[in-house]
């Protein structure tokens, strides 16, 4: 568990949810703690919570007065998670930029983890590493990043990591962000040769310091080729730009405003495509031999009923997946708050 703190308002929270609300902060990494009548339960110095978690009743359509207070006065800009008593539209609605978060019925564990993993923008480090690195035996790993408006996942299994390809090269996708709110992502595509970890970097981190246009275009081609492909998003422009050179790369966004729910993010123009950006948006991409996930799979709709849960879930899902798998593979999974 993390020195991460997450502050829970015992106020119109039952005994069932609470012990949801335990379960998912000791699955999200962080630690729970609470807050009733007689204030926290925390006795060891600042207590420099990064959420609120609090109930909102069935039928209430307003932050509860004690709740704000908190978020607002007690604990300034302090994002806000509410468990809805009544199911919503889709699972969950992101308001206010990320600040706050609505949580519909049926509550689960995964569903609270994945929304506090979400929210919880990390102040340690000016990248937004969230702390969250998990290294398997096969050459598994897994890591999480998160911004003000979105949460980044990447997994890579590589079981003969060290004995092929150039030496510093790594199959593990590249994430940088544009302050607290753009992010850019790269994919290798390559799984015998993949490109150097420090190419990718320097090629995300190009994307990121930009806006989408022919010369940010230009310079990535320039840069990787055919042996990436990126995901991109810039919040001065409201876009995703996707970059796909090859026809065998999973590259699939998913987004519960949107109709179809699910497609394919195929080039329009070249090897790019952009398209509006919409809070809720999780974007998939995935290469491998085979790779993590099939075409198959992506279509018959299996992986959006886990992408329902949010990013971290189709993570987690992945990750189990990945454990007992032979393949080489990675994927980079980006969630919009």
């Amino acid at each position: 568990m993390s020195d991460e703190r997450v502050l829970v308002a015992t106020a119109r929270l039952d005994e069932p949810t609470r012990r949801l609300v335990t379960e998912a902060c000791e699955h999200a990494r962080v630690r729970p703690v609470f807050l009733g009548a007689a204030g926290p339960e925390w006795t060891n110095g600042p207590l420099n919570p990064t959420l609120l978690i609090a109930a909102l009743p069935s039928g209430s359509r307003t932050v509860p007065e004690d709740i704000a207070i908190l978020a607002t006065e007690a604990y300034q800009a302090l994002p806000i998670l509410l468990l809805c008593g009544e199911p919503l539209v889709r699972n969950s609605v992101s308001l206010q930029g990320g600040r706050l978060t609505l949580l519909g019925q049926p509550l689960t564990r995964e569903k609270i983890s994945a929304r506090i993993r979400t929210a919880v923008a990390s102040s340690a480090s000016p990248a937004g590493d969230s702390g969250r690195t998990a290294i398997h035996e096969g050459g598994l790993r897994a890591r999480e990043m998160r911004g003000r408006e979105w949460w980044a996942g990447v997994i890579a299994r590589d079981p003969a990591r060290g004995d092929r390809g150039p030496e510093g090269s790594d199959l593990l996708p590249a994430v940088c962000k544009l302050g607290r709110h753009g992010v850019a992502g790269l994919v290798p595509l390559d799984m015998k040769s993949p490109i150097l970890a420090t190419g990718m970097q320097e090629a995300a981190l190009a994307l990121a310091s930009g806006q989408p246009g022919e010369r940010s275009a230009a310079t990535l081609e320039a840069t990787v080729g055919t042996t990436a492909a990126a995901a991109w998003f810039s919040p001065a422009t409201g876009q995703w730009s996707f970059y796909s050179p090859r026809p065998d790369t999973e590259l699939w966004v998913y987004s519960p405003l949107r109709l179809p729910t699910a497609w394919r993010a195929t080039a329009t123009e070249g090897a790019w495509r952009t398209m509006p950006a919409a809070s809720g948006d999780v974007v998939v991409v995935a290469v491998g031999e085979p790779a993590p996930y099939s075409a198959a799979e992506f279509r018959s709709g299996e992986v959006w009923k886990v992408a329902e849960g949010g990013g971290p879930a189709l993570l987690d899902h992945l990750e189990a997946r990945l454990a007992s798998w032979n393949g080489s593979g990675a994927a980079l999974i980006v969630e919009l708050r």
